[in-house]
């Protein structure tokens, strides 16, 4: 659904449905697929809402995002920032992810995805880099045309 419109969930029903899970104690670890989580200003109070769910439990649970908005927009880096202050990752490891398409323009371009600025990802990356964060790049292989050439030099960037 690239390019498609975002549809929005009610508020309430998102912080019930975070409440609930995050209540239940048995529940170990949590993965956020949301390609765009970041995109807008609800998503800052929807990460809070994790926060303080988080405080309430008597085991900290693993909070995992599979990618997040991927033009660094002005809310990225706090999400970040409380993800990576609050919760572990998997099993006590603590890091922020970054995902990339590629570096190549003409994959980008063929790929519809030209509008992805990775430079702004860049600059996230190198300000936690620089506190000592550890930070992760999740990338796609395989876009078209990619080729291996192309993916040793996105992956060497």
């Amino acid at each position: 659904l690239t390019r498609s419109k975002i549809v929005r969930a009610d508020v309430d029903q998102v912080k019930d449905t975070i409440s609930y899970i995050m209540s239940k104690e048995n529940i170990e670890q949590i993965e956020l697929a949301d390609a765009n989580f970041g995109i807008f200003d609800i998503d800052v109070e929807y990460m809070e809402h994790l926060v303080e769910c988080q405080g309430k439990r008597k085991k900290k649970i693993n909070l995992i995002f599979g990618g997040m908005a991927k033009n660094g927009s002005a809310h990225t880096e706090r999400i970040m920032e409380m993800m990576y202050q609050h919760f572990d990752a998997y099993h006590g490891r603590k890091y922020v992810k970054i995902s990339f398409q590629s570096h190549d323009k003409e994959v980008l371009e063929l790929a519809h995805r030209s509008n992805l600025k990775n430079e702004k990802l860049f600059d996230v990356a190198r300000k936690f880099q620089k506190r000592g964060v550890n930070v992760d790049a999740e990338m796609i292989i395989g876009l078209p045309g990619d080729t291996q050439h192309k993916w040793l030099q996105t992956i060497q960037v």
